[in-house]
């Protein structure tokens, strides 16, 4: 099914036909300022590309909590000064529901990316792309499906990079679930590497995949105040008052209360290649989901169904924002305790033996 996507867009880059720099070339009209000043401080984290076949390098980045920006960098030859290795960046700017409509894949966005400007390009308009949503793909090699598990998982991933990654990235994030896309950002070619993003490429020494922070479902105040005022409102419920039975279930999973690797060993395993290494990292994150640090409170059984899942979320550290749908919950919540990956501590517990109680854990938790 195709749809039809409205976008603003702007230009910000160095060019020989005018002497300002890297500045602002054109945007369109329905540009909001905030988003020109974010393009002028995030473009910079992005450049330059190498030399040779650096055409198409994509970034799919939020100005804000509302918008996406979907960038595509290029060279321009040289610059205002006659210096070679000019980078222009054209930024096309989608409303958060324009880019659910199209699955959350920008890749096909990347054909109205202009690559080339001259002195006449002095204001652009909205435009309309005609897209043809792409729905998920199974996974791909193994040499990349560990990639797409560490994403869905929460984990962001660094590669070594010489060029643009493309290609890879986008096998890589055609095989995440929609709902991982649509709130997912990617990098394919950037030179600063604390750019906070899920996927990024650019000139580093090593692969990394770096751990989810805990985050929580809303912020603390926001749930402290839903669930005093429904602790309010329970008092009137009747005794026998249960959860439902997908929750009964879900209230039950274990929580981890044994050690954890230290920061010193999870930094010695983010240098290591070998992908024991990489499957320790994703262990050792899904496991903190399950630590046995938020309890759910006593009066659980007799609150509303919604507020029962909204507990679970944050109990489970899931990360959801404010509004996300019961039924999405509860989705991501099967999704985390359906663990059906490998259990086995592998030749890495002898040097790392916290992942004997990781697989031990594992083990039961498949088991439920």
């Amino acid at each position: 099914m195709t749809v039809h996507i409205r976008y603003e867009q702007a230009v910000y880059g160095s060019f020989p036909f005018r002497d300002q720099g890297y500045d602002l070339l054109a945007h369109s009209p329905g540009c909001a300022p905030e988003w020109l000043d974010w393009l002028k401080a995030v473009c910079p984290r992005l450049a330059p590309p190498p030399h040779e076949g650096t055409e198409g390098a994509l970034s799919v980045l939020r100005p804000d909590r509302d918008t996406w920006a979907i960038i595509g960098a290029s060279e321009r030859g040289a610059d205002d000064r006659g210096r070679p290795g000019a980078i222009a960046f054209h930024a096309l700017f989608l409303t958060d529901q324009d880019y659910r409509r199209t699955n959350g894949d920008p890749f096909p966005l990347m054909a109205r990316f202009r690559f080339y400007w001259g002195p006449d390009d002095h204001s652009l308009t909205a435009e309309t792309a005609e897209v043809t949503p792409s729905p998920q793909a199974p996974l791909p090699v193994k040499s990349l499906a560990y990639l797409v598990k560490a994403i869905q998982s929460g984990c962001r991933v660094r590669l070594p990079a010489t060029s643009p990654m493309n290609e890879r990235s986008q096998q890589v994030w055609q095989a995440l679930p929609r709902r991982v896309r649509c709130r997912a950002t990617l990098a394919t070619w950037t030179v600063d590497r604390d750019l906070d993003c899920d996927l990024i490429a650019g000139p580093f020494p090593n692969e990394v995949v770096i751990p989810p922070k805990r985050r929580r479902l809303v912020p603390l105040l926001l749930l402290s105040l839903c669930v005093l005022c429904v602790s309010v409102v329970s008092l009137t419920l009747p005794k026998h008052f249960k959860p439902t039975s997908d929750l009964k279930a879900l209230k039950s999973i274990p929580r981890y209360r044994g050690p954890w690797l230290t920061a010193e060993e999870r930094g010695r395993l983010a240098r290591d290649d070998d992908p024991e290494a990489r499957r320790a990292l994703l262990w050792d994150a899904l496991i903190h989901q399950f630590a046995a640090d938020r309890p759910l409170p006593a009066d659980f059984d007799h609150r509303p169904r919604h507020v029962q899942l909204q507990l679970l979320a944050w109990s489970l550290h899931v990360e959801a924002e404010p509004g996300t749908s019961d039924d999405e919950i509860l989705k991501r919540l099967e999704e985390l305790t359906a663990y059906e990956g490998p259990t086995r501590p592998g030749p890495l517990a002898d040097e790392y033996p916290t992942l004997v109680k990781y697989a031990q854990f594992l083990v039961m938790l498949r088991s439920r």
